[in-house]
């Protein structure tokens, strides 16, 4: 189930830029700290503004720049959920142009 936030996040970035024929790159990574492990999957995408940011976790959220292309706004609404039900949570970091980055953080088992 883990992974589940993980494909909505790279899906949804993938399908939002992808399909409108703009030029994205995605990149993963992770971190390691002593309670949680972060992976970040970061986008060069159209960006998410301030606005944006804060609804982008709301059900049946499409922001209007991308609100022409397939998706029904629930993907990224999921992952705070399935997240929190493993005990991890995730944030979004962006600024219109320049992509983002969603950063899930999860429990390390001890």
């Amino acid at each position: 189930m883990r992974f589940q936030s993980l494909l909505n996040v790279y899906g949804t970035s993938w399908m939002r830029h992808n399909i409108s024929k703009l030029f994205m790159d995605l990149d993963m990574c992770g971190k390691e700290y002593d309670l949680f492990c972060r992976i970040d999957v970061a986008d060069t995408g159209i960006g998410i503004s301030e606005t944006g940011q804060a609804k982008v976790f709301s059900r049946f959220y499409c922001s209007p720049s991308v609100s022409e292309l397939e998706g029904v706004g629930i993907g990224l609404y999921l992952n705070p959920q399935i997240l929190a039900g493993q005990g991890g949570y995730i944030k979004v970091k962006s600024s219109l142009g320049d992509g983002s980055v969603f950063s899930l953080f999860l429990p390390r088992k001890a």
